[in-house]
């Protein structure tokens, strides 16, 4: 062997010398020209060559996982933390994740996919993500209101005691601003 050169903590290195033979290829084998044997009830009949698979009688191809069940679980999983970045995120990942593992247990139901947990948990968790994104929406509204009705009632008050330097006046006027 010789060295070629190094990688990230590898050695590269190449094979020098003569390469091995192949092996030769053995002829398939065929199907005994013999006395057939009758199967037992419940077993495949053998197909046309030892070794090979008996097909499967009208089945059709069987489930497989899709990626609308990954693509919800994933989805409604982020639209949680989301959620609490007032709100929007959680309600588009949420809304998101909803609709795609609803797709994806419809696919479930009609036997074109296998992946029926993925596509619950994403159906629950952006639901959830989509509930807590309103309700962290509706808290940000209401703080956000709340601070600005705090400002326009207090600003008043703010500028006169910036003006005269009179804290019991000052706060007097806030008292008054917030009770009437």
């Amino acid at each position: 062997m010789t060295v070629v050169g190094r990688g990230v903590g590898v050695l590269l290195t190449r094979r020098t010398g003569p390469r091995p033979e192949r092996l030769p290829t053995l002829p398939r084998m065929t199907t005994p020209s013999g006395p057939q044997h009758p199967q037992s009830p419940g077993h495949p009949v053998p197909s046309g060559q030892y070794g090979q698979p008996a097909p499967y009688g009208g089945y059709g191809e069987p489930p497989r996982s899709t990626g609308l069940g990954i693509a919800a679980l994933v989805l409604g999983i982020l639209s949680l933390p989301g959620a609490f970045l007032v709100g929007v995120p959680g309600i588009v990942l949420g809304l998101i994740a909803l609709v795609l593992g609803i797709v994806a247990l419809r696919r479930v139901e009609a036997r074109r996919a296998d992946n029926r947990g993925m596509a619950i948990t994403g159906v629950v968790t952006g639901a959830l993500g989509l509930l807590l994104g309103v309700l962290g929406l509706l808290l940000g509204v209401l703080v956000l209101a709340g601070a600005v009705f705090f400002v326009r009632t207090t600003g008043d008050c703010t500028t006169e005691f910036d003006q005269t330097g009179d804290q019991a006046r000052h706060e007097q006027c806030l008292r008054e601003s917030v009770e009437g």
